[in-house]
């Protein structure tokens, strides 16, 4: 429990699939992890109690704990710079957490359980354990309109310019106090005021639902038992069949707990509860992101250890504080040495140094709106050149006897 693995692709071959390679691995919680933010700079990850911030490399950066959060749920971003969450869980209070400060900001009252979180842009959109949708204002986190009774519970929810999609679980007619996944997915206008749409019927039980990173209107549907089915949300109609995860033995022993795509759209990764992580593909050679900066892979220690000095005559060479560096011979290289400097890159002229001010000169300075004008003392006409002493530079270091008062090379 508690450990956070993260892999990429490598691509061998054009025809084949990826292979993922493992990248890091590491503990994270002591408890379970139960919503992860991938960001550029780090992982967010939200466990029952606390919110850990780590590299992509694994080492921890940040740490928030308080006795108000327990049973942690979700968490979402309410902002467009991503510097402020909102935490909900199992209890009847959410939390808005600011990340550069490592605080606390603000908390809100809420009628029940907060089981996922999502902001559009304009809503904090709160799914509630007893199956109301709360949206409220991302910065006060005060209530502005419910949805009430959406389902029995809600399992996901995803939100999307002014279209919200839920799917959850209604009451057993027949078993009471037993649930039954709803079969639809339910379909809202977040535009004021808020109404229901048609709803959608897949032809499968809905668990997960996610929209389309690229198509506003298409929405990835996804079942407990490892069905996968794409539906238009705007036509009502399914874009292909129905998929199968699974194959037929792991569907026996197998249920999906949950899914996401690619920003590119491309790559589709299932998770179920034996521990196996199942990708799929749009081609053979999926592009996880559109621009996905280099992966930085780390430093392989084999690789710093220093070659042995030897002489020219291949004999081992010691070199110690006493003897010469100039013992060691030059390696073979057909590149440039270090100390091979180009001069048109390197070398800059920078000019003779500043003449110091004549003591009259400065005596005669008449100030005029802060600027200081004296006349001409007649040391020289305009178009002679001025007689270099050596009284005349300003130098406050020793002077390089050697560069004289030509300009000086750096």
């Amino acid at each position: 429990l508690g450990k956070l693995t993260s892999y990429y692709p490598s691509f061998h071959e054009e025809d084949a699939g990826p292979i993922w390679c493992k990248y890091s691995s590491f503990q994270a919680h002591i408890d379970a992890v139960t919503q992860m933010l991938i960001e550029q700079w780090g992982v967010l990850s939200l466990s029952q109690n606390c919110i850990r911030v780590h590299s992509k490399g694994g080492l921890p950066t940040q740490n928030f704990s308080d006795e108000e959060l327990h049973s942690l749920l979700s968490f979402a971003y309410t902002d467009a710079q991503k510097s402020m969450l909102c935490i909900g869980g199992n209890l009847n209070k959410i939390f808005s957490y600011d990340i550069h400060q490592n605080v606390i900001v603000s908390k809100a009252e809420t009628s029940q359980g907060t089981a996922v979180v999502k902001y559009n842009g304009r809503y904090l959109c709160c799914g509630g354990i007893a199956g109301d949708v709360s949206l409220r204002d991302p910065y006060t986190l005060q209530e502005q309109m419910v949805i009430p009774q959406v389902h029995a519970t809600i399992s996901d929810f995803d939100v999307k310019g002014a279209l919200l999609v839920t799917c959850g679980f209604q009451g057993n007619m027949y078993q009471e106090g037993q649930w039954e996944p709803d079969p639809l997915v339910k379909v809202f206008d977040l535009r004021m005021p808020v109404r229901e749409l048609t709803s959608l019927t897949p032809h499968l039980m809905p668990y997960l639902v996610k929209f389309h990173p690229i198509f506003p209107s298409s929405l990835t549907v996804v079942g407990q038992t490892g069905n996968l089915q794409f539906l238009d949300v705007n036509t009502y109609s399914a874009d292909g069949g129905v998929y199968q995860v699974f194959n037929d033995q792991q569907s026996q022993t197998s249920h999906i707990t949950a899914f996401d795509l690619s920003t590119s759209s491309e790559a589709l990764a299932f998770a179920d509860n034996t521990g196996l992580v199942h990708t799929w593909g749009r081609k053979d050679a999926p592009i996880i992101n559109n621009f996905s900066d280099p992966t930085e892979q780390p430093i392989n220690p084999m690789h710093n250890v220093a070659a042995p000095v030897v002489a020219a005559d291949g004999s081992p060479l010691t070199i110690t504080e006493e003897g010469p560096f100039a013992a060691a011979p030059m390696p073979e290289s057909d590149e440039a040495l270090l100390s091979s400097w180009p001069p048109p890159h390197y070398i800059v002229l920078a000019g003779a140094r500043p003449k110091r001010i004549k003591a009259n000169i400065k005596k005669a300075l008449q100030y005029r709106d802060f600027v200081g004008h004296a006349s001409n003392p007649g040391l020289a006409n305009i178009w002679q050149a001025y007689q270099k002493e050596e009284e005349d530079y300003a130098d406050p270091w020793p002077r390089n006897e050697a560069l004289g008062t030509d300009p000086t090379v750096v």
